[in-house]
């Protein structure tokens, strides 16, 4: 699991069991939805091809604020298999079924592709535990001032995650798939500070939230935006949890 996706265990914790799978099939109404767009065209044949191994779930969204961390839909991997869920609302319309499954398909895009660099760079998974039992602790002020670089590594990840799936709502509604949240689509640097973010307790002023976004957008893919912010200190880190600070 990558630093990124590591984050809902700040949100909650996954509960186990099982659930009904709810295949998009080419003639259900948020697949439909998809395809009259370029951008959803394009998400609906990758949902066929690779990664046709990704199931979508449609669930009451009181489970998946259980098994995800947070409203609306969610990414989970299979604690057995390994495979990927997207998580939709059962009560969503089907254009805003269409958009969540956009944006989470590039979650699930983009956390493959990280894991697999994760893997050779045991150093950097080990700042995402590090940090993230961090701001479980109590004094979670004082460990984001000792521990800065760490986690900013770590918010950066996130927002530029959320931010590059965010683009996919934003080329969807370009093309005439309106979204239900004008504010991610109209702010969606501040809205992703604000929305996820901040709660960590960790601040961002107006110009970094401009150039975190303007480096992640830049960026060829989300591992080479990840590449580009590691903490030198990285280089030694081993793979636990007592990192020193770094001050």
């Amino acid at each position: 699991m990558n630093i990124a996706s590591k984050k809902i265990y700040l949100c909650a914790f996954l509960l186990s069991g099982s659930f009904a799978n709810a295949e998009l099939s080419s003639d259900s109404p948020a697949a439909s939805t998809l395809m009259n767009y370029p951008e959803g065209l394009k998400i609906f044949n990758d949902l066929n091809s690779k990664f046709s191994d990704v199931k979508i779930l449609l669930l009451e969204q009181v489970e998946i604020e259980k098994r995800s961390g947070h409203n609306g839909g969610g990414v989970r991997q299979d604690p057995v298999t390994k495979k990927y869920e997207i998580l939709i609302s059962k009560d969503l319309p089907a254009s805003q079924r269409a958009h969540a499954i956009a944006h989470e398909l590039q979650h699930v895009r983009d956390e493959k592709e990280f894991d697999q660099f994760l893997e050779t760079h045991p150093a950097v998974d080990a700042i995402g535990s590090f940090v993230i039992k961090g701001l479980q602790q109590k004094n979670k002020s004082e460990f984001i001032a000792a521990n800065k670089r760490q986690v900013n590594f770590v918010m950066q990840g996130l927002f530029c995650q959320e931010r590059r799936a965010y683009q996919t709502n934003i080329n969807l509604s370009k093309q005439g798939l309106a979204f239900d949240n004008k504010t991610a689509i109209e702010r969606p640097g501040q809205f992703i500070y604000d929305k996820y973010i901040s709660t960590f307790g960790v601040e961002m002023t107006g110009k970094e939230i401009f150039e975190v976004e303007k480096k992640c957008l830049e960026s060829k893919n989300y591992v080479d935006f990840m590449k580009a912010i590691i903490p030198a200190e990285a280089a030694v880190i081993k793979s636990s949890t007592s990192m020193p600070a770094v001050r």
